[in-house]
């Protein structure tokens, strides 16, 4: 959710879609100008998968983010991002690998903003603008 608001943003068409199935419905309308960004620590996560082949079937673009040298889906990714295996066998929660996906997404927004921000900086302004308005 994270990204897709900082993609948004930078006026790019953005959403992250909890649902599998309703993100499923969106992937006739992908373009090969697309991009799907799957997360997968074990890159083996079944849903993950056939989403990101889905949008491959449509010549759009996956980047994969996974700790997973070996997996389907860093097979499948044209961009793969490789975090490192950070989780122990018990855990309490995935607290690293979390924080360890949200730098990667900050770092791709980053790349994009740098890349994009000569005829950004304006729109960015005015959106800064209109958001301040809403502080109280």
């Amino acid at each position: 959710m994270d990204g897709s608001y900082k993609f948004s943003r930078l006026g790019y068409h953005s959403m992250m879609i909890p649902d599998f199935h309703q993100a499923a419905a969106t992937t006739p309308f992908l373009s090969p100008a697309s991009v799907f960004v799957a997360i997968s620590m074990s890159g083996k996560t079944k849903d993950v998968l056939q989403l990101a082949q889905l949008v491959k079937n449509k010549d759009a673009h996956v980047i994969a983010i996974t700790n997973a040298a070996q997996s389907p889906l860093l097979k499948m990714a044209d961009i793969q991002l490789c975090t490192p295996a950070v989780e122990q066998d018990f855990r309490i929660g995935s607290i690293a690998s979390t924080m360890t996906q949200l730098n990667i997404v900050d770092a791709l927004y980053l790349s994009v903003f740098h890349l994009s921000s000569d005829h950004l900086i304006e729109q960015y302004r005015e959106a800064r603008e209109a958001v301040i308005k809403f502080r109280r």
